[in-house]
């Protein structure tokens, strides 16, 4: 699971704050040119592995170790669920009874 979660790390790392990023449905992959890939694994050459394929189980692995909150009463991750509000405090929350 850790290398899962370190590829998911550099896969948003390499995507960061970008915007415009086509997408290429028949390779699964970004769709940019190769200057932008060059000028990127010159940034870090741990994005080469995502040159010419995406994230493998993309959508899986942003499910599983997707934004996870935690706060001093409460505490949600993906895998729990769409937390209702009717059943927040029952399931979600350590808030009480």
């Amino acid at each position: 699971m850790d290398t899962l979660r370190g590829e998911r790390t550099i896969w948003k790392q390499l995507l960061g704050k970008e915007t415009g990023l086509g997408w290429n449905h028949q390779i699964g992959n970004i769709d940019v040119d190769s200057a932008w890939c060059d000028d990127k694994i010159r940034e870090n050459v741990k994005y080469e592995k995502f040159r010419f394929q995406g994230l493998k189980f993309r959508d899986e692995l942003k499910f599983i170790f997707g934004e996870i909150v935690a706060t001093s009463q409460c505490a949600w991750a993906p895998t729990m669920g769409v937390p209702l509000e009717s059943t927040r405090k029952k399931y979600y929350c350590r808030c009480g009874p």
